[in-house]
């Protein structure tokens, strides 16, 4: 669907595609080019998740995590599952490789597409926590609305990842630490937690 270029298209560029994809989901009248994008759409999904995080991984450099998160689909009773006990969440994991299909092998007809890409589009971005302490004066001054920017006597700023599983653990158990899946939510883990956040 999108040839066998050489270069993958940067982040912006498969943005585009997505939105112009989504975009002609939505109309009832559509050119008789945009009418075969669309009656493609499952195909679609596949075909961007392969050239931008099989191939396009590959031509980056592979900079980014070799984790690929892959969503199962969903039936009228529940996730499709088989007598493994992986298949119980509602999604699984693989470590990057060359071919998206040999990688998934029997699974490949279990994965929504769609949701793959996008879970992965955010597990695989960088985002930042900021931890601020402020003076009850400058809270409402702002609260207030004036314009005055924020001037915190204390700040803490981390790079974090987002991650489709949360981690149980309680401050007083002596129990291990616990890692479940949290799909359709999003969790955000701070690494060394204590000593980042030790003098907020």
């Amino acid at each position: 669907m999108f040839g066998d270029r050489g270069e993958t298209p940067s982040r912006s560029e498969l943005l585009s595609m997505v939105k112009k994809h989504s975009n002609l989901l939505g109309k009832t009248l559509v050119e008789e080019q945009d009418a075969v994008d669309v009656e493609m759409d499952s195909r679609f999904w596949h075909d961007v998740f392969d050239l931008y995080f099989i191939r396009g991984k590959e031509s980056r450099g592979r900079q980014d995590d070799d984790l690929l998160f892959f969503v199962r689909k969903v039936g009228l009773h529940g996730i499709l599952f088989n007598d493994n006990e992986e298949d119980l969440t509602s999604y699984f994991v693989r470590r990057w490789a060359p071919k998206l299909d040999d990688l998934l092998g029997k699974n490949l007809s279990e994965v929504h597409w769609r949701r793959s890409f996008y879970l992965n589009m955010i597990a695989h971005t960088a985002f930042s926590v900021t931890v601020a302490i402020c003076s009850h004066q400058e809270l409402r001054n702002h609260q207030a609305g004036t314009d005055t920017p924020l001037s915190p006597i204390y700040k803490v700023v981390k790079t974090v990842y987002a991650s489709p599983s949360r981690v149980n653990f309680q401050l007083d158990s002596k129990k291990e630490v616990e890692t479940k899946p949290a799909y359709p939510d999003i969790c955000f883990a701070v690494d060394d937690f204590d000593s980042t956040f030790d003098a907020v």
